[in-house]
């Protein structure tokens, strides 16, 4: 645990805050090659929401993380909701005729990796024992 400010900066919120800058950075990565051409994550609608579910999440772990269970519980809340997005976004290839599992670009994955480690970061802080 580090001491930032008068809060303590524990493993979970270290999870939530990677994990919170993968949500930022994966939508301006490519997500896909379609037909020879990449497109960004920020080309969709569930790039963008996932970008802005990275800022939230970053607001969370800054603001909400002298809370104790209560920033655990909005860490997770956040969390499931980018992992909805990114299941959405996975339907939609699985649904096109015209794409396939190999067009899927690095930002997608960086994006899903980013959510679950949100989500494991507000896990544990549940899980977490209470002084």
């Amino acid at each position: 645990s580090i001491g930032i400010g008068e809060g303590v900066f524990g493993a979970p919120d270290w999870l939530a805050l990677i994990g919170a800058l993968a949500l930022l950075v994966g939508p301006f990565l490519s997500w896909l090659d379609v037909l020879g051409f990449p497109a960004q994550g920020l080309d969709s609608n569930d790039g963008i929401i996932l970008y802005v579910m990275g800022a939230l999440c970053l607001a969370a772990v800054i603001m909400a993380r002298n809370l104790g269970r209560i920033s655990a519980m909005v860490y997770v809340g956040l969390a499931l909701c980018a992992l909805a997005i990114v299941g959405h976004f996975v339907y939609q290839i699985y649904d096109s005729e015209l794409l396939e599992w190999g067009d899927m670009g690095i930002g997608f994955y960086i994006a899903g990796a980013g959510a679950v480690l949100v989500l494991l970061g507000g896990i544990l802080g549940l899980l977490k024992k209470t002084e």
